[in-house]
């Protein structure tokens, strides 16, 4: 879906609900954060994902939020930007 936005409209960026990821998204056991945070990277599309994430306890997942937050690529929002 990122390629297919910016090959389609030229846009390096992407605002996506939290709750459009499956709940596995924020299980970082499961890699898929880290998968699909690394094809935006690779794409060099910046996305901001934003939403509630109290609902996910994790403090691997608080870790992670924050240090993504630190680069540029992936942005942890709690608002809608």
């Amino acid at each position: 879906m990122m390629m297919q936005v910016q090959y389609k409209t030229g846009c390096k960026a992407m605002v996506i609900p939290a709750d459009a990821f499956a709940p596995a998204f924020f299980d970082l056991k499961s890699r898929l954060a880290g998968d699909i945070l690394q094809k935006a990277v690779n794409y060099t599309i910046q996305l901001v994902i934003w939403g509630d994430y109290a609902q996910y306890p994790s403090r691997a997942l608080a870790t992670f939020i924050t240090e993504s937050n630190r680069d540029r690529a992936v942005f942890y929002a709690a608002e809608e930007p």
